[in-house]
């Protein structure tokens, strides 16, 4: 994708991030490159911190290993369609295994490792970089990503946590894929729901590898090019002439002539080659930045870069000087963009001076703040209790949802093999791409299918609950403008001389407006953070979300069914039991979403 060759040139480093013409490709774990305090941009001194997996990472991804060795090594039901593959993920299994035993360095440790590499047991790290750039000077801290698509969850998972709570994506892909490959347009279509448009960047790497022709050629440069051609042909017939006739002296001059219109020659297809590279970015531009108008009205940002050509010219020796000059690469555009764009978004935060007024009324206005602080715990827990809505709010709905998810567990399937049916079970319902009749080679995500029955309700519950926020944001907005207004009369009362007692109170008027300002977005806050829990509960990318978590101990109890006769029509209809509990939707309780919901 150019991915590592991006961050290479926005560093300004020529080999800082591994590419895969280094045989570095393909990043196995988030790396955050970060500010190092007292370095200067062209530093060559990093810090290195490495974060290991904490207790509840490691197991989840020793966990997914061991179900994928038991099944590949133990299982009867290995399809012969999915057997090479199934074969790497257990090979991948084992070497984490042996890593992770030091079985490589140590016999007795290899030995108990294939003790316990049975199917008894085996069924039941960040980076951190700290360098000099202007950009990472400027609080701008970039994250280098796994790709994703792979097979493995966790590691999906934990890139789709990071993505979710970054300021802003930067999407990298190839211009000659990204109009039609699906898991681009996926990227593209996660960061809008999460960051919105205005904060989703796409950079287009290697235009000038695409092989599509410009519609319209450049009729000046193909005009001067074949003047030049002509002009060549003709320099050639004078100087052929001017050795028959042995005149030295003008052939030398033709001879030189004919060196500037080769160089001239030369110049005119590096022109042509920009300019038919700036037609490729704006065509591509052009189609890309509103693609995507219905999910938001606002454009995404849209860089082509050519990191490579970048790199290229921080070489102190090179034969010739790129194509295209350091500012037509893309790359400074792209650093004064993020640089410009962490200017508006950044926080200032204002040290003002205090002065002996406030040193009279502190231990009252601290009293005070602590008494306000328990009215607003109050009231918030209050609405918490009384005002939270419930997702379904009458049983028709209910019934109605319902029904709606049981239909899509039944489609999980009809028309479905066992063995594609199995697999969705193993992994946790989200395969990449199934070569089965029904999916016919494309991805599919079952969790998300649930989600889609009952999104409507979802997004009836945010709606009712922005309602809710209304309420409780006008009583703490009063509490706090009251407390404010008491904090006036006790200054008023306060045994402060005049002159101290003027300053206080002119002090206080100038952050009593702000404490005003700021309580008055509350409202926007609050309702911000239901876009948040909305669009966690809309979303299914991967096994740490809503849905997918909710039911990851139902698909693995109803794929574990013993292999036996009737074997699939028994675990098809443990699915459905598992799924939608008949007892729980007679009695009308709380669906298995609910509680989730109201942790959120």
């Amino acid at each position: 994708m150019g991915k590592s060759l991006l961050i290479n040139a926005l560093l300004h480093r020529r080999h800082l991030s591994k590419t895969s013409a280094t045989g570095g490709a393909c990043t196995a774990s988030a790396i955050k490159y970060v500010h190092k305090p007292g370095m200067d941009d062209l530093g060559e001194i990093y810090d290195v911190a490495i974060q290991f997996m904490d207790d509840t990472e490691l197991n989840e991804i020793i966990s997914e290993h061991a179900r994928r060795y038991c099944h590949f090594h133990f299982s009867e039901g290995v399809d012969p369609t999915y057997h090479d593959e199934k074969e790497r993920v257990a090979q991948s299994a084992e070497a984490l295994f042996c890593l992770l035993w030091n079985a490589y360095n140590d016999e007795q440790a290899e030995i108990e490792l294939q003790s316990l590499l049975t199917v008894e047991r085996t069924d039941n790290g960040d980076l951190f970089i700290a360098m000099g750039s202007s950009l990472l000077s400027n609080a701008v801290s970039i994250i280098d990503l796994p790709g994703l698509g792979d097979l493995n969850h966790n590691r999906t998972a934990a890139t789709n946590s990071i993505r979710r709570k970054a300021d802003f994506e930067i999407i990298v892909a190839k211009s000659d894929r990204v109009r039609t490959e699906e898991v681009a347009d996926a990227q593209i279509k996660q960061s809008i729901r999460t960051h919105g448009a205005i904060n989703t960047i796409l950079v287009l790497t290697m235009i000038d590898r695409d092989r599509s022709k410009p519609r319209t050629p450049v009729p000046l440069i193909k005009e001067l090019v074949t003047a030049t051609e002509n002009a060549q042909i003709e320099v050639v017939d004078r100087i052929n002439s001017s050795l028959s006739d042995d005149e030295e002296y003008e052939c030398d001059e033709l001879i030189a002539h004919m060196d500037a219109l080769s160089a001239y020659q030369e110049y005119l297809k590096k022109a042509a080659q920009c300019a038919f590279v700036q037609m490729r970015a704006e065509t591509l531009e052009a189609q890309m930045r509103f693609k995507y108008k219905d999910m938001d009205p606002d454009p995404i940002r849209f860089f082509s870069v050519f990191s490579f050509l970048y790199i290229d010219w921080m070489k102190k020796r090179r034969r010739e000087d790129p194509v295209l000059n350091p500012e037509m690469t893309g790359i400074l555009k792209l650093r004064q963009f993020l640089l410009d764009f962490l200017a508006k978004i950044a926080r200032i935060v204002d040290h003002e001076s205090k002065n002996d007024a406030y040193a009279e009324i502190r231990p009252f206005y601290n009293k005070h703040v602590d008494g306000l602080k328990t009215r607003h715990e109050t009231l918030f827990k209050t609405f918490m209790q009384d005002k939270l809505l419930h997702l379904w709010p009458n049983p028709p709905e209910k019934k109605s949802a319902h029904a709606k998810v049981t239909a899509v567990v039944r489609e999980w399937a009809n028309g479905t093999r066992w063995n594609t049916h199995s697999n969705f079970l193993r992994e946790m319902s989200i395969v990449k791409k199934s070569d089965s009749q029904k999916y016919r080679g494309k991805p599919a995500n079952w969790n998300q299918e649930v989600m889609e029955a009952i999104s409507p309700n979802l997004l009836s519950w945010c709606m009712r609950m922005k309602k809710e926020t209304a309420g409780i944001s006008q009583l703490l907005y009063e509490a706090i403008k009251g407390a404010c207004n008491e904090v006036i009369e006790f200054i008023k009362g306060s045994p402060l001389s005049p002159p101290l007692k003027t300053i206080a109170l002119e002090e206080w008027k100038q952050r009593k407006f702000k404490v005003l300002e700021k309580s008055g977005t509350l409202e926007t806050s609050l309702k911000d953070r239901l876009n948040v829990i909305y669009q966690y509960a809309t979303t299914e990318s991967d096994t740490r979300c809503m849905i997918a978590k909710v039911n990851a101990s139902r698909y693995e109890q109803v794929q574990k069914i013993p292999y036996e006769e009737s074997w699939y029509l028994k675990q098809k209809a443990a699915m459905l039991e598992a799924m939608m509990p008949q007892r729980r939707c007679q009695v009308h309780d709380r669906p298995h979403l609910q509680p989730f919901l109201q942790e959120g």
